[in-house]
This record gives structure tokens, C-alpha cells and sequence, in this order.
């Protein structure tokens, strides 16, 4: 039903913290899509579609360097990806009066350790539609994103994030619309996460649709439902530990307690 599989071109660039491709341990695969593009910002990596005006995915790690709090989110607007045309983003102003947000896919409070990071994070590639519900203080969405940056911060421990829409082709066959050319407006939106302790890898996957709903799922079952591998630099059988139930541990305790989870 979720498959995002339409067989495309992708314009590829470099890692730009100096990593190779196969290091990055946070990114996914990147199917062959109509109108994408895979892109590295310093900050987080996204497969933006020109097709639907958003990202399919963006994938990012949290580190204690990035949540120090150093900048604050206030006074900054929305701003064109300079690594796409301009005639292929959604524009902020086509938000207005929408009834929905301009939902960061990678939020704001694990970019407040820079204002180049912070800047990168309110890249028009980088939003997705999303209800107020959802998107804002009490919201589940917004809750794990509270949730995560806190667990960052307490244990010093590095957290692996892919989040973004879900395009449901079955559905729909055409592009839903804000305002004129817009972006497609998902139902639900999927948030998968990793990270080590001890040596133990831990992971655990949430759906979450647009009235404020989430469930937590294996890793391996929002693959199913999204079309991508992620962590795909990870050797399988290191993938199979972590992918295949929610683990309990720390932050998915917190998540659970926390977050209106099911």
C-alpha cells in the first residue's frame, strides 16, 4: 500500500563533513524516483522529490555537539535549498491559510548547535505538511522530538534519526495540493531510530498520522511499509539485531511514557 518505488533518475552530491557514502550509518537506500534528488547538507541528508514538493526521507544523526544550544530558532524565516532550482521547491508562502504547518522533517532543537545547522534545518527541502495536532507543543510528532534531543543531552550518546512522509500511490493518483503547485499532503508520516550502548544496538520505528495518532512498530515493518532499507551501510546481520522488534531500553521507555504512544 506505502510502496514509494517509481522508478526514476537521482542526481547525486558528496558528503560534506568529509565522510565517505558508506560511512554514513544513518542513511537509507534511495530508490530510483521521478524528480529525486539525494542531497548532503552538513547537517542531515534528504531524497527530496521535485514530483510531490517534499522530502521522501531525511536522515540525520543527533550528537551532544548539535543539540549545545547555542542558537536559538527565533528570527529565522524559511529559505530555498541553494542545491535545487528554485521552480522545483515548494514555497513557504503557499503554506498560508493552508490549516497546515511547515513541519520540519529534521527539527529545530537538534540544530541548536550552529547557525549554519539551523539555517540548513529550515531548508524548504527539509518541510512537510503537517497539522498543528501533530506538529506543535503537545503533538506526538513533537513530543519524540522533545523526547530524543532530551535523551541526546542526559546520556551523551549518539542517536541515528530517518523520518518523512508516507506517499500512498495506491491512493491517490495525483499529487494533492496546498495552493497551486504545491506539495503533496501526506496521512501519515513514519520516524525510525537507532543508537549503540555497551555495544548493543537498540532501534524502534513510529507511525504517526496527521490527527495526532502513533503506534511504534519494528524497524522492519515501516521498511515494509515505506520501501526503504534502512541503515543500509550496516551489515544485514547487524541490521536483523535491532531491526526486527522495539527494544526496551532508555529512550523508548521515555518515548512510551512520554509521547501518547500505543
Amino acid at each position: 500500500m506505502f510502496a514509494q518505488s517509481n522508478p526514476v533518475n537521482v542526481s547525486y552530491r558528496q558528503p560534506q563533513d568529509g565522510r565517505r557514502i558508506a560511512d554514513i550509518i544513518e542513511l537509507p537506500s534511495y530508490p530510483k524516483e521521478k524528480g529525486g534528488a539525494l542531497i548532503f547538507h552538513k547537517g542531515y541528508t534528504v531524497f527530496y522529490s521535485s514530483r510531490y514538493g517534499i522530502p521522501l526521507w531525511v536522515a540525520w544523526e543527533i550528537n551532544p555537539d548539535r543539540v549545545r544550544s547555542v542558537e536559538r530558532r527565533s528570527g529565522y524565516g524559511f529559505f530555498p535549498d541553494p542545491a535545487l532550482p528554485d521552480s522545483l521547491q515548494t514555497n513557504q508562502k503557499e503554506y498560508n491559510r493552508t490549516g497546515y504547518d511547515k513541519g520540519h522533517m529534521c527539527p529545530a532543537n537538534d540544530n541548536t548547535g550552529s547557525a549554519e545547522l539551523m539555517r540548513e534545518c529550515h531548508y524548504a527541502s527539509n518541510l512537510a505538511p503537517q497539522r498543528k495536532e501533530l506538529n506543535r507543543s503537545g503533538g506526538t510528532w513533537f513530543n519524540v522530538e522533545q523526547e530524543c534531543t532530551k535523551f541526546v543531552k542526559r546520556e551523551g550518546k549518539k542517536l541515528y534519526v530517518i523520518c518523512g512522509p508516507i506517499i500512498e500511490h495506491s491512493t491517490l493518483s495525483a499529487r494533492q495540493r496546498l495552493n497551486g503547485r504545491s506539495a503533496y499532503t501526506p496521512k501519515h508520516f513514519f520516524k525510525v531510530m537507532m543508537y549503540e550502548d555497551g555495544g548493543v544496538r537498540y532501534g524502534m520505528g513510529l507511525i504517526f498520522n496527521q490527527w495526532n495518532h502513533m503506534v511504534a512498530k519494528p524497524i522492519r515493518e515501516v521498511e515494509t511499509m515505506v520501501g526503504f532499507n534502512f541503515f543500509m551501510n550496516l551489515p544485514a546481520r547487524e541490521q536483523d539485531k535491532f531491526e526486527r522488534s522495539v527494544g526496551d531500553n532508555a529512550l523508548f521507555r521515555g518515548i512510551k511514557r512520554n509521547a501518547r504512544i500505543e
